[in-house]
């Protein structure tokens, strides 16, 4: 298995040799020949392969599957489809059939036309769900239809009349096309179809399909017919089909209220009139229209569309011509504020744009619960941090939007970024979602404190370990920044039901102790990014005072091997603190450490093990009887710092798998292992 590509993203595919001579490469549905050289020599990435943005271009093995001899006969043997289970069988047939079908109608394309039929319910049905535009073609009576380009219209039209069960004498026919020089207006009826052209093929009234946005794959041609239901004849001087939509300024919706035919050189007084009229409208009652000159998410060039680009204002006292109105175009009309002049009585319909411009549906998931269903809120792009949050507040049923923390997650790995947003976050989702983000998406948590509380707080992971240096659990605390150690130790107690008199917290790094903390340092001293902080009981003994009236102090002892014959110590596992007076020899700190273990100083297996004095990074081996009091006692440069030197112990890892806690934090380098070279 081979993967080409980055971290960021890239493209899987297998090189199998079933014979044992010939390497085939599996591209997805692309099997060819390659030499050897290819599927085993050219599968170890290049650091100079990268491409453009930094995506490496070379390949890398992923994953070998191997089979043992013994099992050749039974893994490469002849198959058939019958050895298939049943459903397998089904699902090869259907997915190969459909192939079949795909393969003829991509051939015979040149000959087929993908009809469309779009009535005046199915424009009504789109407005009122969509608000822009007119119709989208896939949502016509029946959908779009494959028919042969030779077909007579005439025939398309007995259909449609059986369809609808109106008689055809009461239908026009408008052919719906796209404005070159205005594509963000969609596909709008633009030409009425006349009697003398019912005898035309389908094919002749019909317009080449987009190679890209084309939504008819199989075909090369497309006609988009619109049927107006209407006895009336046309005025004999021709007419200006336009479309009317009516917004309500009670209820912020917009909907379809008619298709009209306007007589050549009529104004756009006559279509106000004709609204009040139809509505019930009081007379004297002023209307404001504008004409919807495109749609958001439309295609336009150039940037995003504002709401000047979608809507324009137009006068009653305006000549269809004058206004640029034609067959297909849009109005929309909305009672006029009392008092405000024309530019500035639209305000509802401009808001209304606005929304539908910068509206976007955002999807929440629980950070902590990766099944969580999730929940989806329209939102504004223009909403700051404070508006998201009172809206998912809101739908969580949440007192206030304060409890809750919102978290990006990044576009290629799917998983949360390291920083939550702050409650002083001021960008827009907008602004948000640029660069490496997943639109449109953040995990969430419910907080018990305010978020501009918690951000005052910093959260300590302490590796809990029990008297024999094993590591139990994780304790996880959060205090206030500029807390002392104490309010850590204090939390870290009453989690573990223990009194904070009895711990003790240690800086850990590599393996090896590196200070105690002492109760006076701040939660934001804290280097949580290179140490880990492990918290212990302290034995009574062990206490600052009991040592001190001893004359003894602790020393650092940690576990080690020496890997692969190399003469570098590699620690590992959990170290152990010692009390250590400046008499004691190797023999009498060698028997508190197996004692702290659990072991006698007499075990046999403990009798093998090397000890070794470690220093800037050179180790010491020790003999028995070694004076060491003094030596730690010279290097001490601070009450509780153990950095400076340490005692080794070189013996085998035999933890079980549950006591192997290592610490993975910055710092910490694993132990190299031997890899195995695949050819």
């Amino acid at each position: 298995m081979v993967h080409m590509g980055s971290m960021h993203g890239g493209h899987y595919f297998a090189y199998i040799n079933p014979t044992g001579k010939q390497w085939y490469k599996f591209d997805d549905e692309k099997v060819m020949k390659v030499d050897e050289r290819v599927a085993i020599e050219q599968q170890f990435g290049s650091s100079d392969s990268l491409g453009r943005g930094g995506i490496s271009r070379g390949s890398n093995a992923y994953m070998l599957v191997y089979v043992r001899e013994s099992d050749w006969p039974k893994v490469f043997c002849e198959a058939s489809e019958r050895d298939l289970p049943e459903h397998l069988q089904a699902m090869l047939r259907g997915q190969l059939d459909r192939e079949t079908q795909e393969s003829v109608e991509r051939e015979e394309a040149h000959l087929f036309t993908s009809v469309s039929v779009v009535t005046p319910e199915e424009v009504a049905s789109h407005v009122g769900e969509k608000a822009f535009g007119l119709v989208a073609e896939e949502r016509a009576r029946g959908g779009p239809r494959r028919v042969r380009s030779t077909a007579k219209f005439i025939d398309v039209m007995r259909e449609i009349e059986a369809a609808t069960g109106v008689p055809g004498a009461q239908h026009r026919y408008w052919r719906c096309l796209s404005d070159a020089k205005h594509r963000e207006r969609g596909t709008r009826p633009r030409e009425i179809i006349p009697p003398s052209h019912y005898d035309k093929s389908v094919g002749e009234l019909s317009t080449p399909v987009d190679p890209v946005h084309g939504r008819a794959a199989t075909t090369n041609t497309a006609l988009t017919v619109f049927v107006e239901v209407d006895a009336r004849p046309l005025p004999g001087d021709g007419a200006t089909l336009v479309f009317v939509k009516w917004f309500d300024p009670a209820t912020g919706q917009l909907s379809l209220h008619s298709h009209e035919l306007l007589p050549r050189g009529s104004t756009l007084a006559l279509v106000e009139e004709t609204v009040l009229q139809a509505r019930g409208l009081a007379d004297g009652t002023r209307l404001a229209m504008w004409e919807e000159a495109g749609e958001p998410g439309g295609m336009h060039r150039g940037p995003p569309p504002g709401v000047d680009d979608l809507v324009v204002g137009l006068k009653g006292t305006e000549r269809l011509e004058n206004a640029q109105i034609g067959n297909g175009d849009v109005l929309i009309l909305q009672p006029r504020g009392e008092g405000k002049p024309a530019k500035d009585a639209g305000g509802g319909v401009r808001a209304f744009v606005e929304r539908k411009i910068n509206q976007v549906t955002v999807s929440f998931q629980k950070l902590d619960d990766p099944r969580d269903p999730g929940l989806r809120i329209d939102l504004m792009q223009t909403d700051d941090y404070r508006a998201v949050a009172e809206a998912l507040a809101a739908r969580l049923g949440l007192p206030s939007w304060e409890h809750l923390r919102l978290t990006q997650k990044y576009l290629w790995t799917k998983k949360p970024v390291k920083s939550p947003l702050t409650s002083g976050e001021t960008k827009s989702l907008k602004q948000l979602f640029l660069g490496q983000m997943e639109a449109h998406f953040f995990f969430y948590e419910v907080l018990d404190k305010p978020l501009s509380q918690v951000e005052q707080m910093r959260s300590v992971r302490l590796v809990y370990v029990n008297p024999r240096g094993e590591f139990e659990k994780d304790v996880v605390v959060s205090c206030f920044q500029d807390e002392p150690m104490g309010a850590v130790v204090r939390e870290a107690g009453e989690q573990l039901g223990v009194h904070p008199s009895e711990l003790r917290i240690a800086a850990v790094n590599k393996h090896m102790i590196h200070h105690l903390m002492r109760p006076e340092t701040k939660v934001n001293e804290l280097r949580l990014a290179q140490w880990e902080y492990r918290v212990e009981r302290q034995p009574a003994d062990e206490a600052a005072d009991a040592l001190a009236a001893r004359g003894e102090f602790l020393i650092n002892v940690s576990h080690c091997v020496r890997a692969g014959g190399r003469p570098d110590l590699d620690f590992w596992g959990e170290p152990l603190l010692v009390p250590v007076s400046p008499q004691d020899t190797l023999d009498t700190v060698r028997a508190r450490a197996l004692a702290k273990m659990g072991l006698p100083a007499d075990d046999p297996a403990a009798l093998e093990w090397k000890w070794y004095l470690y220093q800037m990074g050179k180790a010491e081996e020790l003999a028995p009887g070694t004076p060491l009091g003094e030596r730690f006692k010279r290097s001490r440069v601070a009450e509780q710092d153990l950095s400076d030197m340490a005692l080794a112990v070189e013996h085998p890892d035999t933890r079980p798998l549950s006591k192997r806690r290592e610490n993975n934090r910055a710092g910490f380098f694993a132990r190299p292992d031997g890899g195995i070279r695949i050819g």
